[in-house]
């Protein structure tokens, strides 16, 4: 099948599965209620009673280890429902499971607004004091488990020191769906973890599918804000930020090797901010990183940021590579797209072990002290049984930096077939590298009509010299510009990248034939299409000033 053709026939597959979990709700289903007031809830709050029959918001129940021993009992379609406003302590069990819901009718856990309440009620608060806060945990033999929907719920942990998860999923438990949380002070946010051999379990496949996790806030968990890998893996429409400790194995969002061998999983919109943060209050670890073997993993539109100051040099944006494990890694048509990257550590985007992978139309800006690499592929420690990289395109791209030594696209150690065109890059801050492609010219299949500024101490292609030069050695870039792109008004505050008139040298000047089909907004590119991640005149810019404080917490 055509890669076209499994990407849209995966949309469907999720999108049929939404469709089911969000209509097939059948007429007899049952909907119980629970509210608790402990300390920090609503002053109107008022507390329900476990001995009553919890059908009705006048005879809620109270507390949360009443709602966990009956979600077991619930049949597929049945709701429970914990009281706006009030905040519910986790004092026994926290394992959640139910046989009998199903994907097609989802168990619902949710919130509800009670007779009591004036309308300014925040979400239900489970708090935990140190351990998990939701478990869908079917211990020893992976017995399957589907249709679980979790919504408008806020989970705290105070003092979680050792293993604590605000939910996690382990034993072949699919078709979950989490929305508009918030999860915090947990050792990990969501972990979708692995499974035990299912050796000959019916309807078990030894793995968790089909969770999303969408418009929720991750935020200050101390190790991941979302660990783990699983088929149709949806993450979407999230704020994660605070994410970790000094530590560069921790990540806002991990894609790690413990789901197996994916396919399917896309992070979509997501925010991303203060990875890895330790003393100093400085960015230690990759933000977004995904290690394993995963087949049509899509990274599009994401905000990947630090602050100015706010990173060190190990503080990388997005990074695609090989975690050193026995098991062979790798990238198969992965995309990364329409991301901005923004005053990260010395790389944005990394990747290594990637096969037939696109890195296009995606925004980098670095305004730190130290060098950045924009967007760099090398083999990053890749083992001898891991993917070689090969046939990667990068297109489409606009870089900015203010660092001097930095380098815009370094394509170097393996591989055949590399395409790089299409991209607009500028350095302001003296000597730099356009590009560096080290490996021999039969690697690079075509290397054209990108634009940048290579003056004065500085270098079209690292120790190539300008240009010229290059052309004359390589027969590369015989349509491409050294000239400033034109970007309208790159860095902070304005953050704009897009072309300052239909006169900038970008404009008109990417490939005619290898360029993106869409630009940074997802538009068509029309006619002789643009160098960098937008076409003019299209859209203005969506991530312009105002950006992080208007648009933080895009979930809600």
């Amino acid at each position: 099948m055509p890669a076209s053709s499994q990407r849209t026939h995966g949309l469907l597959l999720a999108l049929s599965w939404t469709l089911a979990t969000t209509l097939a709700v059948p007429a007899t289903a049952a909907d119980f209620y629970l509210c608790d007031c402990a300390e920090g809830a609503d002053l109107q709050c008022q507390v329900g009673d476990d001995s009553a029959d919890g059908t009705s918001p006048q005879t809620a129940w109270r507390t949360y280890d009443r709602g966990q021993d009956a979600f077991g009992t619930l049949d597929a379609g049945d709701q429970l429902n914990f009281c706006r406003g009030g905040v519910f302590p986790i004092t026994g069990s926290t394992s959640w499971n139910n046989s009998r819901c199903t994907a097609a009718q989802n168990c619902r856990v949710t919130a509800y607004t009670a007779p009591w309440a004036s309308g300014d009620e925040a979400r239900p608060q489970i708090t935990q004091a140190n351990g998990h806060a939701f478990e869908f945990v079917d211990g020893g033999d992976p017995d399957h488990e589907e249709g679980y929907h979790f919504s408008d719920l806020d989970l705290r942990c105070s003092d979680c020191s050792g293993p604590a998860y605000g939910f996690v999923l382990y034993n072949d438990i699919d078709n979950v769906r989490l929305k508009r949380l918030r999860i915090s002070g947990f050792s990990i946010g969501v972990h979708l973890a692995g499974s035990n051999s299912c050796a000959g379990i019916p309807q078990c496949d030894d793995r968790n599918e089909r969770l999303t996790l969408v418009s929720s806030e991750i935020i200050d968990n101390h190790g991941m804000g979302f660990l783990g890998a699983g088929d149709d893996l949806l993450i979407a429409d999230n704020l994660f930020s605070g994410n970790g400790g000094a530590n560069v194995f921790d990540h806002n969002i991990y894609i790690s090797e413990s789901g197996g061998q994916t396919t399917g999983i896309r992070i979509l919109r997501n925010t991303l901010y203060r990875s890895s943060i330790g003393d100093g209050d400085i960015c230690f670890g990759v933000s977004l990183v995904a290690h394993g073997h995963h087949t049509d993993l899509l990274i599009e539109n994401n905000l990947v940021y630090e602050d100015v100051g706010g990173a060190t040099q190990g503080c990388w944006g997005i990074g695609l590579t090989a975690g050193g494990t026995p098991e062979a890694e790798g990238f198969v048509r992965a995309i990364v797209r329409g991301n901005t990257i923004r005053n990260v550590g010395n790389t944005a985007i990394a990747l290594s072990g990637c096969v037939d992978c696109i890195v296009e139309n995606n925004r980098i800006e670095h305004e730190q002290a130290f060098q950045v690499w924009g967007i760099q592929a090398s083999e990053f420690g890749r083992e001898a049984n891991d993917l070689p990289m090969t046939q990667l395109t990068v297109r489409n791209n606009s870089i900015y930096s203010t660092a001097s030594e930095s380098v815009g696209i370094r394509v170097a150690d393996e591989g055949v077939g590399h395409v790089i065109v299409s991209n607009a890059m500028q350095s302001t801050g003296g000597s730099w590298a356009c590009l560096d492609l080290p490996l021999p010219t039969s690697a690079y299949a075509t290397i054209d009509h990108n634009v940048c500024n290579a003056g004065p101490g500085s270098e079209w292609e690292k120790d190539s010299g300008d240009l010229a030069a290059w052309q004359t050695a390589t027969g590369f870039d015989a349509a491409s510009e050294a000239a400033l792109p034109g970007f309208l008004d790159a860095g902070a505050p304005a953050h704009n990248l897009s072309a300052a008139s239909p006169t900038s040298p970008m404009v008109d000047a990417g490939h005619p034939t290898l360029s993106a089909a869409t630009e940074f907004h997802g538009s068509p590119r029309v006619g002789i299409p643009d160098a960098g991640a937008h076409e003019y005149g299209v859209l203005p810019s969506i991530f312009g000033d105002g950006f992080e404080s208007s648009d933080l917490r895009r979930g809600e």
